[in-house]
């Protein structure tokens, strides 16, 4: 089995030619006694390759050729093979080999350049041949309203570079959204929490509550128990790509005072007896219509 390189231009073979021609010439490898002969070789090979019917010759049956060559007819069967191999020399940069077996001929990509056609001696010291540099780039990304925690945003041709020179890919970026002190989200909903005192609970009144773009006044109603809420209606967060907005859910806490001064213990004592009382009136009445009931069961 034989193979060779094909395909290589007429300007490729001459400056292989004058590289090898300079390389073996006898003036500078006189300690060489083949070098003479080495340098005929070179000569002839480059003879058939400029002959454009010898090369066709050479690249549909490879070393043969040199044999049926009336040029080469005299010359003993045993050089044509160093000629082959320096026309080889010379074909070299085309990426492809041919392989030769009988009457068969198969291409393939070139097994030491990969189908390159050259074989790169000095890398690059940025990209060591591989033809792109990898690094941080900055890429401004427009956000939506209402983007949510692990969505992702497609931005197109700001990815990866094709060494090959087509476009670049895309780059995909995930959010993450960071969690806020204040508020708590729900899709498009938000809650807050905010702590009321025992006569805020107790009476009505009124408390300021942060939303999204600025504080509001909020109603509270008598008898406030903690854990309940109120809702402010289109308060909460834009709802992707509509014209509407979630709710924002206040959430009441009551905050049991721990450190009292003696009037107000006097005053939490005094409303202690009222309420017992008041518990013992009813008591009262309770028993009252307890045996009014039985008397009326005895008739």
């Amino acid at each position: 089995m034989e193979m060779h390189v094909i395909n290589a231009t007429a300007s490729e073979i001459k400056k292989a030619y004058y590289g090898l021609a300079k390389q073996l010439h006898p003036d500078t490898n006189k300690d060489d006694p083949e070098a003479e002969k080495k340098f005929q070789e070179v000569q002839k090979a480059y003879e058939v390759l400029k002959d454009e019917e010898k090369r066709q010759q050479y690249d549909q049956v490879g070393h043969e050729a040199l044999i049926l060559s009336r040029t080469y007819s005299e010359m003993p069967i045993f050089s044509t093979y160093s000629i082959g191999t320096w026309v080889e020399k010379m074909l070299r940069g085309s990426g492809m080999v041919i392989s030769q077996n009988g009457p068969f001929t198969l291409q393939a990509a070139c097994p030491n350049c990969k189908g390159a056609g050259k074989i790169v001696s000095n890398f690059c010291k940025s990209c060591r041949g591989k033809q792109v540099v990898k690094g941080p780039k900055t890429v401004k990304v427009s956000i939506m309203a209402g983007v949510d925690n692990n969505e992702t945003i497609k931005i197109p041709r700001s990815g990866g570079s094709d060494p090959d020179g087509n476009q670049p890919g895309d780059l995909y970026v995930m959010i993450k959204v960071k969690e806020d002190p204040v508020f708590r989200r729900e899709g498009a909903d938000i809650h807050v929490d905010t702590i009321l005192s025992i006569t805020q609970a107790i009476l009505e009144g009124t408390i300021q509550v942060p939303t999204l773009s600025r504080d509001v006044v909020v109603k509270v109603r008598p008898g406030t128990e903690p854990g309940q809420k109120v809702v402010l209606r289109k308060k909460g967060i834009k709802v992707q790509n509509l014209f509407s907005f979630g709710d924002q859910y206040v959430h009441f806490n009551v905050s049991i005072p721990t450190n009292l001064t003696q009037r107000q213990s006097q005053l939490i004592e005094e409303f202690a007896k009222e309420e017992e009382r008041e518990d013992d009136n009813g008591l009262q009445e309770d028993r009252a219509e307890s045996r009014y009931d039985s008397l009326l069961k005895s008739r």
